[in-house]
């Protein structure tokens, strides 16, 4: 378990040095420098640690969690001998580019990163088919696009491998001419030796569709990934060499198990000033980049605050003698901040908007006489919630153990 007297230390070691700088910049400042600036330090500490003892020749950031982290590191590390890259990747790249290695249904499935919900749009988007085109294929054979299939009914799903097998030849050609690009994209970096790629995690499904693109085309690299964390059950940790700072198959396993409700919230912490990675080109760019959804919004402002006071914080205790990394030292502030949360912390980043899966607040803030009004949607908004002791704490407004009370619901609802 994460030791609450040590963290305690820990913590109020960086306020010291937070409050002696005077500053007064808010709570995302206060956030970033306290408690997003140790996890990062902390995390490449670690990552460089063990790239020198494995002798990695080459560090590629995936995009677009990667940005932040390998700004970071050319901070921390600026004379050191390993070559480290901003790298364009994103699941949907990678796994249609790496599609027609195992064509199969059920193959591909399961080499996809899937929601609890989808929809077929959602699906063809993903396999690299054209909506356009697919449209008035699908009328014909009376299967609703915007139709909505649970994760673990996709497989069995029929209406799910008929599109498959409607569309399979025209995925596999498309998953071919992106897999040259990604080729070309690779070569243009010049790459050689061992190779780490780093990513904010979970379960490794861009890593597996990777060191499958680099397999088909003969490249003899060692490839290891480097990851916040890794969900322990995830099956790529068969196929891949899979490294997690925080957590990983028999490591720290129980906390995964509570901070996943919180990885939302992390991961809009590593946002990138750029759209995602739509494809891997020919032309003369090689990637073909979406528009950045966050441009001019309230959230991407304050993300940046954050970030900026955890570059502070890194710059500031890059010379220390006493280098911290242990995970659950460096995981300790942010942990306990965001799984038991103050008022302000729960309206401040509460109010954080996400677009994915869709467009909706980390923790939206609603009324109790609402609820008595409509108590069946209570329900429905806490599951749906990314952000579930945030959202509690925005409801009743108390000093409790919101972590425990979701750890509970758990066992009732699954959410």
């Amino acid at each position: 378990m994460i030791n609450e007297v040590n963290n305690k230390v820990f913590l109020n070691r960086i306020y010291e040095d937070y409050q002696g700088r005077n500053r007064d910049k808010g709570v995302f400042d206060k956030v970033g420098y306290c408690c997003f600036g140790p996890l990062i330090q902390g995390f490449l500490e670690w990552l460089y640690s063990s790239a020198v003892e494995k002798k990695i020749d080459c560090v590629l950031f995936f995009s677009r969690d990667g940005y932040f982290m390998k700004k970071m590191f050319d901070r921390m590390f600026p004379r050191t001998f390993i070559q480290s890259y901003y790298f364009y990747a994103s699941r949907r790249a990678l796994q249609v580019a790496a599609l027609h290695l195992h064509p199969g249904f059920e193959e591909v499935i399961q080499s996809m990163f899937i929601p609890r919900e989808v929809t077929y749009k959602w699906l063809i988007q993903k396999w690299g088919g054209d909506i356009d085109f697919c449209s008035d294929l699908l009328e014909s054979k009376q299967i609703d696009i915007e139709g909505v299939v649970k994760k673990e009914n996709l497989i069995n799903d029929i209406h799910a491998r008929d599109i498959y097998e409607l569309l399979s030849d025209k995925i596999i050609s498309c998953s071919k001419e992106e897999s040259k690009a990604f080729k070309a994209y690779f070569d243009s970096f010049d790459i050689k030796g061992r190779i780490a790629i780093v990513d904010i995690g979970w379960h490794g499904n861009m890593q597996r569709s990777f060191s499958a693109l680099m397999d088909s085309f003969g490249y003899d690299h060692t490839i290891i990934g480097y990851y916040l964390g890794v969900v322990p059950r995830s099956d790529n940790q068969k196929y891949v060499n899979m490294n997690g700072y925080l957590y990983q198959k028999d490591k720290n396993e129980w906390l995964y198990d509570s901070s996943k409700y919180v990885c939302s919230l992390l991961e809009l912490c590593f946002m990138a000033p750029h759209g995602t990675l739509l494809k891997y080109t020919s032309d003369k760019n090689r990637v073909q980049l979406d528009d950045f959804e966050y441009a001019n919004t309230l959230t991407a402002h304050n993300i940046f605050l954050l970030q900026e006071a955890a570059e502070e914080y890194v710059i500031e205790h890059i010379n220390i003698n006493e280098k911290v990394n242990d995970p659950l030292i460096c995981f300790g502030p942010f942990y306990q901040l965001f799984m038991r949360p103050s008022k302000e912390v729960a309206e401040s980043f509460g109010d954080l908007e996400l677009v994915e899966p869709k467009e909706m607040k980390l923790a939206e803030k609603t009324k109790i006489i609402d609820v008595i009004k409509h108590p069946h949607r209570l329900r429905d908004k806490y599951v749906n919630s990314s952000w579930k002791m945030g959202f509690l704490k925005r409801l009743l407004g108390l000093p409790l153990p919101y972590e425990k009370i979701v750890l509970l619901s758990k066992r009732l609802y699954r959410p």
